[in-house]
């Protein structure tokens, strides 16, 4: 009796060791969706979470696959595409559950009136090591072209949103949860100058009917006034918190728990939290369980009992 007593106590000592470790997680660029996601999670009680910003997603995934970074967030077309050519991917990194919405934008000088128009053209694909840059790549191949038809850019969301205004670029294309606060905040005069693309239903059948995790979207006047007259369509995809596959089963049921107990909080500071759901993550585990973390079943278990 004892022993076991011995035993319990030095599990429950471990998994708190565990869970006031610091973890540090990778988001996004300074004021970015991403990187107010993470602020907002470690706002909350209990997770110790250090916030850093980086290029994007395609960063992050190689900073919790190389262990300089615990958790990070991804968009989930970017994660799948990855694993389909690189099976030893999900070996290393894990989803642990998904996150919001992530609509494609294609932001053009006005005299351009489709993808196509942009031939020749001068287009930011975004930094390499960002989600934006690959699913660029993704939606060029689904217009049956390539990146080497486009003079491309590869500069931050906001510089090339000031060269977009400037006339020194033709077009931007953006992946994030909309509105996107660099976009809703354009002047009316560089406003005057730009507008959205929307996607023909080719592009949107290629996109929407594949592998990958796309789902059919729109840009609207309610989220971007000065940029769209009713509504614009395009694909989204769904971004997700990532985890080291060898991140102990206590750190991730801390993580679980503390998020979805604290839902109403995290919407208070985020509106983006409104689209996370427990219901998504588990819709999405069922069709895809090799990709989520060996813990995920137990920890949301425990949060129905919470």
């Amino acid at each position: 009796m004892k022993k076991k007593l011995i035993l319990i106590l030095a599990i429950l000592v471990a998994s708190s060791t565990i869970i006031a470790r610091k973890y540090k997680m990778v988001t996004g660029f300074n004021g970015g969706t991403y990187y107010k996601i993470g602020q907002s999670m470690a706002s909350l009680p209990g997770l110790n979470l250090t916030v850093k910003n980086s290029k994007g997603s395609l960063q992050n995934i190689k900073m919790v696959r190389k262990g300089y970074a615990d958790f990070g967030i991804t968009q989930l077309d970017i994660f799948e595409n990855l694993s389909y050519f690189d099976s030893s991917l999900k070996d290393a990194v894990k989803i642990l559950f998904l996150l919001h919405k992530e609509e494609v934008h294609v932001l053009a000088r006005k005299e351009y009136k489709s993808f196509k128009d942009l031939k020749g053209k001068k287009v930011a694909f975004g930094n390499r090591n960002s989600g934006t840059f690959s699913t660029s790549q993704i939606l060029v191949i689904s217009m049956q072209m390539n990146e080497n038809q486009f003079k491309l850019d590869y500069s931050s969301p906001l510089d090339s949103l000031k060269k977009l205004a400037n006339g020194s670029l033709d077009a931007m294309i953006v992946v994030s949860g909309a509105p996107v606060d660099l976009l809703t905040n354009i002047s009316s005069s560089d406003a005057d100058k730009m507008h959205f693309l929307s996607f023909n239903n080719k592009t949107m059948q290629f996109l929407t009917e594949g592998y990958l995790p796309y789902k059919k979207a729109s840009l609207t006047s309610s989220l971007y006034p000065n940029l769209v007259d009713s509504f614009v369509s395009t694909v989204s995809t769904r971004s997700a918190v990532i985890v080291k596959a060898n991140m102990p089963n206590a750190a991730v049921r801390n993580m679980i728990l503390s998020v979805f107990k604290n839902r109403a909080k995290l919407v208070s500071i985020h509106p983006k939290w409104k689209e996370i759901k427990v219901k998504y993550t588990r819709a999405y585990y069922r069709r895809n369980k090799k990709s989520f973390h060996k813990n995920i079943v137990r920890s949301f278990r425990a949060l129905r009992k919470k």
